[in-house]
């Protein structure tokens, strides 16, 4: 739930072999919880958690062009919802070394979802009910109509598949 971007995202990057696993670090700063308490259906948004997310490579040698690249991609494959959240644009800090060698550090801006679902025997009291930490499943009607009469365009059936 929480840090899974940051999580993911230098799981990301270990794979690529840019550097070694050991030279590659990662943590979360800046961290704001963000009351929700959106009901979602099946449960509740209880909150949004952003964070800025940092990404350290030491010693890196290869072409900059692919991390930034490798970041980008994985950004528009697993973080899709960043413009419509007005996320900024990842931030990098390059500190040159020797041999064409440099520390390099991407800062980026996440925000995750905390959500519950009911469960009797969850840690979570909230609104008259105990609840888990867990994902939200959202129903999404594969069909829908409004009023009765099928003549009227309005009242023609919609159908999502």
């Amino acid at each position: 739930m929480a840090l899974e971007k940051l999580q993911a995202l230098t799981a990301h990057l270990v794979g690529a072999n840019l550097v070694d696993q050991n030279q590659v670090d990662s943590w979360m700063e800046d961290g704001r919880l963000v009351p929700a308490a959106q009901h979602r259906g099946n449960g509740y948004l209880i909150c949004r958690f952003d964070y800025t997310a940092v990404v350290s490579l030491e010693r890196f040698s290869r072409d900059e062009r692919l991390l930034m690249a490798l970041v980008c991609a994985w950004l528009h494959d697993h973080d899709p919802a960043r413009e419509d959240d007005n996320l900024a644009a990842p931030r990098i800090d390059v500190d040159v070394l020797d041999n064409g060698r440099a520390d390099v550090e991407i800062q980026i801006d996440f925000r995750e979802g905390v959500e519950l679902v009911a469960d009797e025997n969850g840690a979570i009291a909230f609104n008259g009910t105990r609840w888990s930490l867990a994902p939200v499943i959202v129903d999404i009607a594969e069909e829908a109509a409004v009023g009765h009469n099928p003549d009227e365009p309005t009242d023609q059936p919609y159908n999502n598949a």
